[in-house]
């Protein structure tokens, strides 16, 4: 059986390699001749590679997956007439990028000696990673408001410690706000451009706006002319044009990194975990994942209460996540001619280095 992985899916390989035939490659370097000459059934991705026709057509290609938790690379409607099975990530780094907005709330918030429990966070979007943020808010002493119209529709029950308000309310009395939505383009719950530039209008009250699901959730001009007449502190995470990033908003931000934040060691090691296993399900193969889980399991996680002061706790969080360090580094690529700051956007990812979490609901 041929596989081809993206090379950045860690240890998938040191896995895998033994129940197939196993290729790597980079994420925006795959091409059609290649999985037609090699006659690849099964592809791994991140969210570089954009799985379309022109990608897949006239090979021998039945399952792709990403390692990520969008699929808004993946064609689906191409997928689905072609009859090929595809799979994401979903819930995998949710922890990793709900420590990465608790750090960001939390450093704000100390750095601008602002009581925790006289503040409201906003959430929309209570998926895996809203959910998590959600009760990280709660913890540190945050109001929190929600809203989820497809959940709300559906009767969920959202916990006592949230109340649900409509996006409008949401916009107008929370002091923070982030969002944790897939980008959809089309049908009743939409999030393309969800946050534009008449929403962001709304925003008054709101000192810090996190940014960290898909980059044309939010109209990034509406958020630079925010930070430019210094009505609100940006930390953002994903952008409209990756790589080709927006240098000025990142360099106005208060945190500004590459599409990191669910990039933590035991983020990306899930994500391998749900590879082995769709490639399990397509081969009716039994694989050896002890090396896998061993490798997850390694570093000791910790519970907030554990932690004396705010203070500490977001120190503790940088120490494991050098999120302070990533800022730096990335505005220093800001400040590069377009060329090769899309090159280095690209590397700052592929080459990130082992950032382990700090903390467990």
């Amino acid at each position: 059986m041929v596989v081809f992985a993206d090379d950045n899916i860690i240890m998938l390989e040191n896995v895998l390699g033994k129940y197939c035939e196993f290729n790597k490659f980079r994420g925006r370097e795959i091409t059609n001749e290649i999985l037609k000459q090699s006659g690849c059934e099964i592809l791994f991705t991140r969210s570089q590679t954009q799985v379309n026709g022109n990608l897949l057509h006239g090979t021998n290609v039945k399952v792709v997956a990403t390692a990520t938790s969008g699929t808004d690379h993946f064609d689906i409607e191409y997928l689905e007439l072609q009859g090929i099975k595809y799979y994401d990530a979903v819930g995998t780094n949710a922890n990793s990028v709900a420590e990465f907005v608790l750090y960001s709330v939390i450093k704000y918030c100390v750095s601008n000696d602002l009581p925790f429990d006289e503040l409201t966070i906003g959430i929309v979007g209570f998926g895996n990673i809203g959910k998590i943020v959600a009760k990280y808010s709660e913890l540190i002493g945050l109001k929190v408001l929600i809203n989820d119209p497809p959940l709300y529709d559906t009767n969920f029950p959202f916990p006592e410690y949230t109340t649900y308000v409509d996006f409008d309310t949401l916009l107008i009395e929370s002091d923070i706000i982030t969002n944790h939505v897939p980008l959809t383009f089309t049908g009743k719950y939409k999030t393309f451009q969800l946050f534009d530039t008449i929403q962001m209008s709304k925003v008054k009250k709101c000192k810090l706006f996190l940014h960290t699901s898909r980059g044309n959730v939010v109209a990034e001009n509406a958020l630079l002319n925010k930070c430019l007449n210094e009505e609100m502190s940006v930390v953002i995470d994903v952008w409209e044009n990756e790589p080709d990033f927006n240098s000025e908003l990142a360099k106005t931000s208060l945190i500004a990194t590459p599409h990191i934040a669910g990039h933590s060691y035991e983020g990306k090691l899930n994500g391998t975990l749900k590879m082995i296993e769709i490639f399990e399900e397509y081969s009716n193969l039994e694989v050896d994942k002890t090396l896998l889980f061993d490798e997850i399991n390694k570093s000791t996680k910790y519970i907030i209460t554990e932690f004396i002061s705010r203070s500490e706790l977001v120190l503790q969080i940088d120490n494991r996540r050098k999120i302070s360090h990533d800022n730096l580094s990335f505005k220093e690529v800001a400040l590069l001619d377009i060329a090769e700051k899309k090159i280095k956007f690209d590397d700052f990812r592929k080459k990130y280095p082992i950032r382990n979490e700090l903390l467990k609901i």
